[in-house]
């Protein structure tokens, strides 16, 4: 295991199992959807510099369809997230 990225407090880790090895950032995203856009751009140059299998895991604070929403007003910026989720070729596993 070694530190990839320690940039805005996220950890981004590489790691190797079974003689593989990936990506590993675990993070809690800011509620403010200004700062959280600024998340995604920081994971887009991320994701230019390492072709390895990556695994986000957290709390993006931000959801892809208003049925993952529970409480509260109904306010997201959705559509960014999901470009960003689509952009990196990443799989939505979905709120558990």
């Amino acid at each position: 295991m070694g530190i990839l990225s320690l940039s805005m407090l996220l950890p981004t880790l590489a790691m190797t199992s079974r003689n593989k090895r990936w990506l590993l950032t675990v993070l809690y995203a800011n509620p403010c959807p200004m700062i959280r856009e600024a998340l995604w751009k920081y994971f887009d140059g991320l994701a230019l510099i390492s072709p390895l299998p990556w695994l986000v895991l957290g709390d993006f604070n931000d959801i892809v369809s208003a049925d993952e929403k529970c409480g509260g007003n109904l306010n997201h910026g959705g559509k960014s997230f999901v470009d960003w989720i689509d952009r990196n070729h990443l799989v939505d596993r979905g709120f558990f």
